[in-house]
């Protein structure tokens, strides 16, 4: 994903929350803008902690530095550097059945710790060589520690887990310890041109990237969250990849937009203690096509034909003693077809798509003894509509939904059952509904979101076991309510509520046992805006 982060506005604001479970957050903004050179520069403070609804409370520092200036009338550069630091008493390990069913409040492995700490930078730099021709390049570069405690097991019931008492001679502890670090740059030229007598613009990018990984399995007999280091790997990826594309604009309401990606994607896994090691490679040509037709002014036909990639993580693609598993890449064909407009106040967006993978790759720890990682065909056909309405004096309703009728394994070679429904992510039906109300600056949301049931696994078990690792997770509903008002032009108070109806029910069953959803909770705060 690529994010957008804030452009600094002039100014000085202040921002606080409180809720339940200890939440707190207090948040800083300050900002200024040169009227000589047209620099900018701001920054963003941000430290948020809370107890936790289910006693697994966190500590959160996030800081935002950014500025930017005009080197030349035609040219742009900035650069932001940004800090994040979290220590959260999170695990891998939910609840069981019993506890579940009691509305058990206790964060059971209250050992558990997940802590991260990640600072990067990024330069940006953007040059207008004409009215039709723009570079923009991207430099950028951060590093990451994530370090998961986690209290060694030593058996499951219905009822409880039980954990390996710590302080009594042997190991109790076990973190699975990691640093990533990333280096890159970007670069896309635009051009917009005519030829042929028809309109075009055109992109070229081009991406050089290069990471690495120090991974880490750490023992320890004490909960001092250091210990002896019983397995280290150093390993490494690069990537070179290369994207061009044309807008065809064939009349002044019909573009066909072909385009073309090649990426080529080293990995090399070495383990430091044995001194085993191993690389693989994959290089692909990804081909895409998407076009548009404006019907009216108000309403637009689109679609699209394009192929995904997605090469096998580093420790599925090479096992434990280098060797190369020799993988073939995730692959997949996409398309899609839609309608999207607008009719005064009223608006819409709707298409119906497929995704046909091949070559699924699987974790070799949820194979279920498949060696080399390949689970097979899938396929996920579907629709998905978004609506907005302005009702007229202050009310408006908006809402959306994802129907996937079909996400099942295909062919007797799959991982899971030929025509078996996929475990998780994949909810026949997602849906959003919301209504709102706005008056003398009061603005008010009620809405109403829907997940269909799913499988925690392959074989579709429909029926719970014992420790609540395997079943259906149920069909749940929330209702959320949230609004915000502005008292002046620099005093604004807000607030929000979520699950208003205190639905209990299973978000998750993965990795180990059951994780529900957040009960009723609430957030209020208000912002002062210095001018």
């Amino acid at each position: 994903m690529n994010y957008l982060s804030k452009t600094p506005s002039h100014g000085f604001k202040l921002t606080g929350k409180v809720g339940d479970y200890g939440y707190r957050l207090a948040e800083i903004e300050a900002g200024g803008k040169s009227s000589s050179n047209g620099a900018i520069g701001g920054i963003n403070l941000i430290q948020s902690e809370s107890s936790g609804y289910q006693a697994n409370g966190f500590k959160m520092y996030d800081i935002l530095l950014q500025g930017g200036i005009e080197v030349a009338q035609n040219q742009w550069l900035s650069l932001k550097y940004t800090h994040y630091d979290n220590n959260i008493n999170t695990s891998y390990v939910g609840l069981r059945p019993t506890q579940y069913m009691n509305r058990s409040k206790d964060n059971l492995p209250s050992n558990d710790r997940f802590i991260t700490q990640r600072n990067a930078v990024d330069i940006n730099h953007s040059l207008e060589l004409n009215s039709d021709t723009k570079i923009n390049t991207l430099m950028y570069w951060s590093k990451l520690s994530r370090d998961y405690w986690r209290q060694s097991i030593l058996n499951r019931t219905q009822d409880a887990t039980i954990f390996k008492a710590c302080n009594v001679g042997s190991d109790c502890l076990v973190g699975r310890n990691r640093e990533f670090q990333m280096l890159g740059i970007d670069s896309r030229v635009s051009h917009a041109y005519k030829a042929l007598g028809i309109t075009n613009e055109a992109e070229f990018a081009i991406r050089l990237h290069t990471e690495s990984q120090i991974n880490q399995l750490v023992s320890s007999q004490t909960l001092a969250y250091s210990g002896r280091v019983s397995l280290q790997e150093d390993n490494k990826a690069n990537s070179l990849a290369m994207h061009g594309q044309n807008r065809f604009l064939l009349t002044k309401n019909f573009a066909v937009i072909p385009g073309v990606r090649i990426a080529s994607y080293n990995q090399t896994r070495s383990n430091v203690i044995t001194g085993q090691s191993g690389s693989a490679k994959n290089v692909e040509t990804i081909p895409q096509i998407g076009a548009t037709w404006q019907l009216t002014p108000q309403a637009q036909v689109y679609g699209s034909i394009y192929k995904g990639f997605a090469p096998a993580q580093l420790a599925t693609a090479i096992d434990d003693k280098g060797v190369d598993q020799q993988l073939a890449p995730e692959c997949s064909t996409n398309m899609e077809l839609g309608l999207r407009g607008r009719a005064g106040a009223f608006s819409y967006d709707s298409a119906i798509f497929s995704m046909n993978f091949s070559n699924q790759i699987v974790n070799p720890s949820l194979a279920a003894g498949i060696s080399k990682a390949n689970g097979g065909k899938r396929l996920h056909p579907g629709a998905e509509a978004s609506l907005a309405d302005a009702r007229g004096r202050g009310w408006g309703i908006n809402g959306n939904a994802t129907y996937i009728p079909v996400a099942k394994f295909v062919g007797t070679n799959s991982l899971g059952r030929d025509g078996n429904r996929i475990p998780y992510y994949t909810p026949k039906l997602t849906s959003n509904l919301g209504i709102s109300y706005e008056k003398n600056g009061l603005n008010t949301l009620l809405s109403l979101n829907y997940v269909s049931a799913q499988y925690a696994d392959s074989a579709n078990t429909v029926a719970q076991n014992t420790i609540g690792t395997l079943g259906e997770i149920p069909a749940f509903a929330t209702v959320n309510w949230s609004a915000n008002y502005p008292i002046n032009k620099d005093w604004k108070v807000f607030g929000v509520i979520n699950n208003l109806v205190d639905k209990r029910y299973i978000a998750s069953r993965s990795p180990d046992g059951i994780f529900a959803g957040a009960p009723l909770n609430f957030q209020a705060g208000m912002s002062y805006q210095f001018n």
